[in-house]
């Protein structure tokens, strides 16, 4: 799910993260990472705003979120973090891949293991992590972990096909 990059602080009174690109600034999408990375690192963290339906009905189209950086990611958690297209996704962690930066995730819509579910999979590196949502923490079964491993197993093949 993205999340839109308009952010609020504390209180709510949302300000646009965009600025001018300039030599000693460094590109655009780096920048509005940085600002987002220190306003998750506030104290009471930054809010985000939904802007898709993969994670409902845990959170909808158009909710808020708190998101705070700093917090050790674990499976189950749902995190905030920048997608390698552009754009910022919310989805909760599904499994940490031991001995590697990664982290595989997926929205909470139909978490039913199968086809489907192997199509809604991802991967991301933990650097690329934003923050934690404030949202609950939910247990992550065996056979959803179970799906992840098979998920990355063959994603593992076809890149060493390759």
């Amino acid at each position: 799910m993205s999340a839109s990059a308009a952010v609020e602080r504390g209180g709510g009174v949302g300000e646009s993260l965009r600025a001018p690109a300039s030599a000693e600034i460094g590109p655009p999408r780096a920048l509005h990472r940085t600002l987002l990375q220190a306003l998750a690192g506030r104290a009471g963290g930054t809010w985000v705003t939904c802007a898709g339906r993969s994670m409902e009905p845990t959170v909808r189209l158009g909710d808020r979120v708190r998101v705070e950086a700093g917090a050790r990611v674990r499976a189950g958690d749902v995190i905030l973090f920048e997608a390698l297209r552009g754009g910022y996704v919310l989805h909760r962690v599904v499994l940490r891949v031991p001995g590697t930066s990664w982290l595989i995730h997926a929205g909470d819509a139909r978490h039913e293991p199968g086809p489907r579910l192997l199509d809604r999979l991802g991967a991301t590196r933990c650097e690329r992590v934003i923050g934690r949502a404030d949202v609950p923490r939910r247990r992550v079964s065996w056979r959803l972990r179970a799906e992840a491993l098979r998920w990355l197993v063959a994603a593992a093949r076809r890149r060493l096909a390759a």
